[in-house]
């Protein structure tokens, strides 16, 4: 579900639309393992075509990859017509796409040192990203592990 349209246009130098990219409220997190995040490209009215962050095969070794890295796949679908300079765009949209949101989140699992003076780690599940007014907002679970220090 792509919710509500939250596209941005940019500009180029002359003034001209260089497009308009509009994806999901939801994204990243477990959704990751399970759902197929696709963001739509418009110009001038047109739709050229889609940016797709791909969900890996459940228990595939790119699965166990996606729970535990960063690492990312994406695909980039565009018209049979669409202009040499657009595709270059796209591909420069599909870097800044994944830098936007799949990069500048904790990962599905993530687990930080406690700060002194408590020992152990806080593990963190991360659910999903909500995209609103752009600004993504993290629902995430936090898990304290404490060391106790007793050697049990």
């Amino acid at each position: 579900d792509d919710g509500p349209p939250k596209g941005r246009t940019n500009k180029d130098n002359h003034g001209g639309s260089l497009g308009t990219i509009t994806g999901p409220t939801i994204l990243g997190g477990c959704t990751e393992l399970c759902c197929d995040t696709s963001f739509a490209w418009k110009q001038n009215d047109a739709t050229w075509g889609r940016i797709v962050h791909l969900h890996p095969p459940v228990c595939s070794g790119d699965w166990w990859s996606e729970l535990c890295t960063d690492a990312d796949k994406f695909g980039v679908e565009l018209s049979a017509n669409a202009p040499h300079d657009l595709r270059a765009k796209a591909l420069a949209a599909t870097l800044l796409i994944d830098y936007m949101f799949f990069e500048r989140d904790n990962g599905i699992l993530a687990c930080r040192p406690a700060t002194p003076p408590k020992t152990g780690c806080t593990i963190y599940v991360t659910f999903c990203l909500c995209y609103c007014a752009g600004c993504l907002c993290p629902w995430t679970l936090a898990c304290p592990c404490e060391n106790d220090n007793s050697g049990n």
